[in-house]
Order: structure tokens, then C-alpha cells, then sequence
């Protein structure tokens, strides 16, 4: 049972991390935090998106760019929809691996990931493309202390854990980041 706890609490720690680096909100709450002060959403140049002409989106903003590299986009699941439905002079799809909730590791060579993180709340970002191999840099403590809480109140929610035959299995986990370029990024956001 411990070993699926630390599964799903590695996976929320990720999708927090990024929600937070990416959007500078709460993820628990979607509220912004004035606790972040680092994150893409602030930094980053933007693109208007339309989805007709979606990958002329993704070219703009790799222009914006200037002489930063490109190592990776996230788009949204509504974006990575709209590319999949491209087709070029013949007919033919110009993004099959997109199809039907595809997930590639890249598109056009550049590795990529879709997700419902860019998306998260109410971010008007559609995709970000940028530098994420050496302008964003995370990390987190080695050490993640885990606690048993049998009985009692712990979130304030008016129910004793006891007395409706619960336990709270509740870890810590202390996380950072650095956006160290914010010039080395750019967002397809909704207008």
C-alpha cells in the first residue's frame, strides 16, 4: 500500500511543481500565489493562438525566441487536438502522431509532452515551447518525511478520522525551481 502512496504522491509533486513553475498558482486551490515569484506565465513572450493555423503558432513563437534553443514544447490537450487535425496539400494528416489523444515523445524532432498542466486552471496557454533543458531547473529534498495521523482533525474538515474509520497518510516533500532565462520562452495563449 506504501509503495502505491509513494507512486501517486510522486506523481502529484510533479504536477504540482510544474503547475506552480509554469502558472505561479496554488495547485491545490488554482488560486495564484503570491508565494511564487518565478514562473513562465510571467515571463514569457506570447503568441495568439488559432487553431486553423496551429503550427504557424508554434513558428512564431520559436521566432520570439531569438537566439535561444528550442528543447522542448507543452502543449495542451485542446492544442495537441487541433494540430492532429492539420492536413496538408493532399489531404494527408501533417501530425498523425497526435491522433486520437496521441502522446509522442516528439513532434518534428522536438521533444514534446501533452498535458492537461498547460492548460491547468484558468491559464489561457495553449502550448509553450522554449529552452526547458537549461533555462528551468528544479529540484527537491532527498529526504520526505511521511506521517501516520490515526485520529483527529488534521484539515479542519469537522470529521475525526477515527470516528469515520479513516487514516491519513500525509508527506512533505520541499521542491524549488529557477527560470533562469524568461527570454528563452514563449506560450500560445488564447485571446
Amino acid at each position: 500500500m506504501l509503495t502505491a502512496f509513494n507512486e501517486g504522491f510522486a506523481r502529484k509533486v510533479a504536477r504540482g511543481l510544474d503547475i506552480m513553475a509554469m502558472h505561479g498558482v496554488n495547485p491545490r486551490t488554482g488560486e495564484a500565489s503570491s508565494l511564487i515569484t518565478q514562473n513562465i506565465d510571467k515571463g514569457a513572450k506570447t503568441v495568439t493562438y488559432a487553431a486553423a493555423s496551429c503550427d504557424d503558432n508554434v513558428e512564431d513563437a520559436v521566432a520570439l525566441l531569438g537566439d535561444c534553443d528550442v528543447t522542448g514544447i507543452a502543449m495542451s490537450k485542446t492544442f495537441a487536438a487541433a494540430m492532429a487535425k492539420l492536413e496538408g496539400v493532399n489531404g494527408g494528416k501533417l501530425y498523425p502522431e497526435l491522433a486520437w489523444g496521441g502522446q509522442p515523445n516528439a513532434v518534428n524532432g522536438v521533444p514534446a509532452s501533452v498535458n492537461s498542466t498547460v492548460s491547468f486552471g484558468t491559464s489561457k496557454d495553449m502550448a509553450i515551447v522554449g529552452d526547458f533543458a537549461t533555462a528551468f531547473k528544479w529540484g527537491y529534498a532527498k529526504e520526505i518525511p511521511l506521517e501516520v495521523i490515526p485520529y483527529g482533525d488534521p484539515d479542519n474538515t469537522g470529521k475525526d478520522l477515527k470516528g469515520h474509520n479513516q487514516v491519513y497518510l500525509r508527506a512533505e516533500v520541499y521542491v524549488g525551481w529557477a527560470i533562469l532565462d524568461p527570454d528563452a520562452f514563449a506560450r500560445v495563449v488564447t485571446a
